[in-house]
């Protein structure tokens, strides 16, 4: 039965080109009463959209995005949505449809996948905000390099086990170990190599599916416009995610669905890609419906007979209630999960998430979401309504697809917010744009079919053109991606919205931009405050910060450590969410052993630490970190250390901080307290493996020792020089000045070796 069916299929393909010619003649436009109501629609899409151009920084994230074009180029797109509205290029759009349909179609779709490839390589994305790009880039720089990594995210066993293998054992294969600048040594790579075969796949698959179909030339072009110019496109220009890969499978799975459903190819191929996409990605398994209705529609009388819109609804309200009993009777509509939201505010004290099932944040989202996966499609089903006319087995299974990944889209937990996760949701694009051109067949009158093929296509391009632009342009892309993450600042937890805040601080620093770096990272203390995140912020405000700026940062610092310890002062607690007292502890005190390094103070220095202290000291009373810090600040002011008991007192508080444990080490050196300064010197050295600064003080130990170690000594100074990224200097003279005398100990210890060894030999 299936191969006589795809032997009647070819036979009419056969004879196609030329009677979708006469049709193309013959076909007149459709009366001037439809032209304007539906090319009125469209219209009304362009211009919504121009409107939204003029407020980026609203949670209109799915219309607004072509307002960060420059100005000439989002009124020249707005300019082509309205003309595309009306019938000015429908001529073109028949006479191109008639050009490509007279091709073989193989050819035309293996055209059209190396063009493609070419393209999404010459125009691949150097920028990874969207999403869990920096997360996912961070291990594979691990993975090559055979360092340590986190395997659940990696390999993502729970979610995308074959795309993260094939990603994982790709960048190995392919990793350039030999040229550090090469872009296949580059993290990245190969998800823009895998990116670029998933491209070229799908709109082979979607090119070739279409062309061989027995229908209106404007029908099939159509469908390959409306089928790709999704806003999932973007995935194939190496966007860093774990969905490229399952994209095209689930795409080629619903094509293949709808074509098994109406008889013109075997289940077999529709089986093959769902399990191909399931092993891809694990949310494949919300379109089985779909699968057992295209199953169903090849079986026997009986079974065809469930594939009716009301089986379909039925089973759609039955997966509801029980889902909704599955929600309550579990908590997670009070408490939330890994994939669900909850109906209220959730989460662990200090990270609470306002982002609801029903909060307006969210409706909001899920709108947008509509608008930007499937705007054009959307519209074109409002103009498709038909009543009293049952559906066919193709247009059940269709409708399947678009409801349960339309069930994800709603109730699915997007934790970055859905502006961010747009990508877990871009398949219900290619879902609801099949369903359109699925309807669109029933349509009987030839020139409206075709005419409403020309105004869905139209604007399909007119809105996919501005979203690819903006995102794979870096610094459009950064822009928006402010703007978005702005919109949930406080809505998610705190965790997840600091993860977009390290994204981009990743891409600042990739692009030396150390500023806006300075800025990223005072986001995330602002979201959470890790004291981890601290200790960023204040290297950065010593390393990178503009003197002009840094007392305004170490304001914010001082401000955000002070808050943290009356906070806990009013839970009656020694900790935090985030961290524990002596942690802030700590961090504050490295916040006043940096002081006398930053420029931006001038002659301000010392009322600023006296102030600072001040506050500290009343919130933490008596405290020996304190204690400590005011001895050493005195010595950095051309004082001297006499009393080396500040800093034993100290040594039980110092656990996480290596600069306060390489001062202490210094102090208790010249105190001539030299076990323990070794000591807490090593413990520098343990919290921080890329701290050199103590290997300078451990070295001075060795070389003073009585008798002298010239071989520890040596070694010592040997590896503060050769690295001096970890010196954790502000001044670049300073870190110079020790360098020569550490070259000039070096020399002393060699002298001894050589005079040691000669007495040995005269002995």
């Amino acid at each position: 039965m299936a191969k006589s069916a795809a032997r009647r299929g070819k036979a009419a393909n056969k004879e196609q080109p030329a009677a979708s010619h006469r049709r193309m003649e013959t076909s007149p436009l459709p009366p001037a009463s439809f032209r304007w109501t539906a090319g009125a629609l469209f219209a009304g899409l362009a211009l919504l959209r121009l409107a939204a151009d003029r407020f980026p920084e609203a949670r209109l994230w799915g219309l607004s995005f072509p307002g960060y074009l420059p100005s000439w180029m989002e009124l020249l797109i707005a300019f082509f949505g309205l003309l595309l509205a009306s019938p000015a290029l429908y001529g073109l759009f028949r006479w191109k449809a008639d050009f490509l349909t007279r091709m073989p179609p193989f050819l035309v779709s293996i055209l059209a996948a190396a063009g493609g490839g070419t393209l999404f390589w010459l125009l691949r994305m150097d920028t990874f905000f969207l999403g869990d790009g920096a997360s996912y880039l961070a291990e594979h720089f691990r993975w090559v390099r055979g360092l340590s990594i986190s395997e659940d995210v990696l390999f993502s066993p729970g979610s995308a086990p074959l795309t993260a293998w094939i990603l994982a054992k790709g960048a190995v294969l392919f990793f350039d170990t030999a040229h550090a600048g090469a872009i296949t040594a580059q993290p990245q790579f190969i998800f823009q190599l895998t990116a670029i075969v998933a491209g070229a796949v799908f709109l082979f698959v979607v090119t070739y599916s279409s062309l061989r179909r027995d229908e209106d030339t404007s029908l099939r072009i159509g469908r390959i416009v409306l089928l790709a110019a999704t806003p999932g496109f973007l995935f194939f220009f190496g966007y860093v995610e774990y969905y490229t890969l399952y994209f095209t499978a689930l795409a080629a799975f619903f094509i293949a669905s709808v074509a098994c459903a109406e008889g013109r190819l075997s289940p077999v191929w529709m089986i093959a890609a769902f399990i191909l996409s399931a092993a891809l990605h694990i949310m494949t398994l919300v379109t089985l419906p779909g699968l057992a209705l295209a199953l169903a529609s090849r079986g026997g009388e009986p079974l065809r007979g469930l594939v009716r819109t009301r089986t379909l609804l039925a089973g759609a309200a039955a997966a509801l209630l029980l889902g909704g009993v599955y929600y309550f009777a579990s908590g997670i509509s009070s408490e939330g999960s890994r994939t669900i939201l909850a109906l209220q505010p959730f989460g662990e004290e200090g990270a609470v998430q306002h982002y609801t099932l029903l909060s307006a944040a969210h409706l909001g989202d899920v709108l947008n979401m509509l608008l930007l996966a499937a705007g054009p499609a959307l519209l074109l089903l409002v103009l498709l309504r038909r009543r009293g006319t049952a559906l066919r087995p193709q247009d059940v299974v269709a409708l399947s697809h678009v409801l349960f990944t339309g069930f994800l889209l709603f109730f699915g937990y997007t934790c970055f917010g859905m502006a961010r996760d747009w990508d877990v949701n871009a398949g219900f694009g290619v879902a609801v744009s099949l369903l359109a051109i699925t309807l669109l067949t029933r349509q009987e009158e030839s020139p409206a079919r075709s005419y409403l093929a020309y105004l869905a296509s139209g604007a399909a391009i007119v809105a996919v053109l501005p979203w690819l632009a903006v995102n794979i342009d870096s610094g459009m892309s950064e822009h928006r991606f402010r703007d978005i993450m702005a919109l949930d600042d406080r809505n998610v937890t705190g965790d997840f919205a600091l993860n977009g805040y390290e994204h981009l601080r990743k891409h600042y620093q990739r692009n030396g931009d150390t500023e806006r770096e300075a800025w990223a990272i005072m986001k995330k203390v602002e979201m959470v405050g890790y004291p981890g995140d601290f200790r960023k912020l204040l290297r950065s405000v010593t390393m990178n910060v503009p003197a002009a700026d840094q007392q305004r940062y170490m304001d914010f610092v001082f401000d955000a450590l002070n808050e943290k310890f009356r906070e806990m002062s009013r839970r009656g607690s020694d900790s935090l969410y985030a961290g524990t007292k002596n942690e802030y502890a700590e961090v504050a005190v490295e916040a006043l052993l940096q002081l006398p390094q930053l420029r931006g103070f001038a002659n301000r220095q010392d009322a600023y630490f006296d102030m600072q202290m001040q506050r500290l000291s009343e919130l933490l009373p008596g405290h020996p970190l304190l204690i400590m810090v005011r001895e050493d600040y005195r010595y950095e002011r051309g004082g001297e250390y006499h009393d080396p008991a500040p800093f034993i007192n100290a040594l039980p508080y110092i656990r996480s901080s290596s600069l306060i444990a390489s001062r202490a080490g210094r102090a208790l050196i010249m105190t001539d307290r030299r076990p323990e300064a070794a000591m807490v010197l090593q413990r520098a050295m343990e919290i921080d493996t890329t701290f050199s600064l103590p290997h300078f003080l451990l070295g001075y130990i060795a070389a003073t020792d009585n008798p002298p170690r010239p071989a520890d000594a040596i070694s010592h100074f040997e590896s503060f020089i050769a690295h001096p990224e970890g010196h954790q200097l502000g001044d670049d003279a300073a870190g110079q000045r020790l360098i020569g005398q550490a070259r000039d100990m070096i020399s002393r210890m060699m002298n001894l070796q050589q005079q040691s060894s000669r007495s040995r030999s005269g002995g």
